[in-house]
């Protein structure tokens, strides 16, 4: 079905929220006919610039010696990190002090990391990598390339990314089934499907008269009737096409947000903040919508700490980013319980690379591989480190840098963790595979990451 069908086959929802002067959201009559009765949205907040996994998550049993002695002026000190409880693959960790907030929640078994996770073809170890004897993904440590290629681009024409590939096959997927609060839109991009743009304000409005939130309005159903003029030039036909998309998403976002209450959960003011907020104030009308299946892109941040990673005195260093992370994390995961939606919502938080063990001049960090992230959500078998902890030695058994800087060769790939997250969006192994053309590589496609 093409998005001119499937927008003229929307029939309008009553939700028994209505406000004055709203009709309602319209939802797909693919949505309402899917088998599936409840509710599940995954979050995905990226890092931009490359967050420096080695201070994320550092041991706290003897490999700590290794990364205090590497480390140099970079290291966290011991007494600093908050401990996690227990022990998970053969260590025992500590988190930055900053993310004291997502220890808690790791202590109350709803948060994990998965370790040393990147980008690959097929599996590798870093000798080979070393070598040059076996394909790794193309650009390497580029920020932009890397970015793509880590929300599913294929270095190709192709520019869809994996969650907007499998959103393509859902038999119930709907006109904001992929929502991007950012300007980058590929992980929720399809062959097919076009995703959605959140305002994180809310605004309905489109110029100065047209009021999304009000389909009455006259200069709405103007700006309607207007994308619905048909043309014989192709070009016309298809901006067209783009428009009455647009402006049927942008409604729909709209009316949710004015149907929404603000959380009286705390939130600060920084851009991670106001688009969690944003998404706390939205989730439960979509939830309460029949929407079934949605995935969300937030970005933050400027983690390309060559130099300055330690400290207060920058708003830029890695340490002053973290506050900010773990604040906006912690809001968002207390709004979500305060709505009671925290079963229905999972979020992950990934970085295009990690940096190099090694520090840099200028008290920073270069551009590394593998990474370690973290998810959390009611729906998470918390309290866990899964995947393989590297070995933090340069020129060790994971450090694939030739000159020895410690670029970890990732030891779960990208497509791995995402194959777990779509399987518990519950997408099919067929549209899944189809959605990860590279997960033929590899044996362990469900990491355990869920209860």
């Amino acid at each position: 079905m093409n998005r001119r069908n499937f927008l003229s086959k929307t029939i309008p929802l009553p939700l028994g929220l209505v406000g004055a002067g709203l009709s309602g959201l319209t939802l797909g009559t693919d949505t309402i006919s899917s088998s599936f009765a409840d509710y599940k949205a995954l979050v995905i907040v990226f890092l931009n610039g490359g967050n420096d996994g080695n201070n994320v998550l550092v041991p706290t049993d003897s490999a700590y010696l290794d990364y205090e002695n590497v480390r140099g002026n970079l290291a966290v000190s011991k007494n600093e990190l908050v401990s996690l409880k227990g022990t998970s693959i053969g260590h025992s960790f500590g988190i930055h002090p900053a993310l004291s907030d997502l220890a808690n929640i790791y202590n109350r078994n709803r948060l994990a990391f998965i370790s040393n996770v990147g980008p690959l073809i097929k599996p590798v170890n870093a000798k080979d990598v070393r070598n040059g004897n076996v394909e790794v993904p193309s650009f390497l440590y580029s920020h932009t390339d890397q970015t793509d290629i880590q929300l599913g681009w294929q270095c190709g024409v192709d520019q869809s990314g994996w969650a907007g590939r499998a959103i393509d096959l859902l038999p119930f997927k709907g006109p904001i089934t992929g929502v991007s609060l950012s300007h980058r839109k590929t992980l929720v991009t399809g062959n097919t499907y076009s995703p959605a743009f959140a305002e994180k304000n809310g605004n309905g409005k489109w110029g100065q008269d047209a009021d999304l939130t009000n389909d009455s309005n006259q200069y709405t159903q103007i700006l309607k009737s207007i994308s619905r003029i048909s043309n014989q030039n192709i070009y016309s036909q298809q901006y067209a096409v783009d428009m009455q998309a647009s402006i049927e998403q942008s409604s729909l976002l709209a009316k949710a947000y004015a149907l929404g209450t603000e959380s009286t959960v705390n939130f600060s003011g920084d851009e991670l903040s106001t688009s969690l907020k944003y998404l706390s104030r939205i989730l439960p009308i979509l939830k309460s919508s029949s929407n079934q299946r949605q995935v969300f892109y937030v970005e933050f941040g400027e983690f390309d700490t060559h130099s300055g990673q330690r400290g207060l005195s920058s708003n830029l260093s890695q340490d002053s980013q973290l506050i900010a992370v773990n604040n906006a994390l912690a809001s968002f995961d207390n709004a979500l319980i305060s709505a009671g939606i925290s079963q229905n919502v999972t979020t992950l938080i990934m970085s295009e690379f990690s940096r190099t063990l090694k520090p840099a001049a200028g008290n920073g960090s270069d551009h590394a591989w593998g990474n370690h992230w973290w998810l959390f959500g009611d729906a998470v078998s918390g309290g866990k480190v899964y995947g393989d902890f590297p070995s933090l030695v340069l020129n060790g058994v994971n450090d694939a840098d030739p000159n020895g800087n410690g670029r970890f060769a990732p030891t779960t790939a990208t497509d791995q963790v995402a194959s777990t997250l779509l399987k518990w969006l519950d997408i099919s192994s067929g549209t899944i595979n189809n959605a990860l053309p590279n997960l033929k590589n590899f044996n362990n496609l469900d990491l355990g990451l869920f209860v």
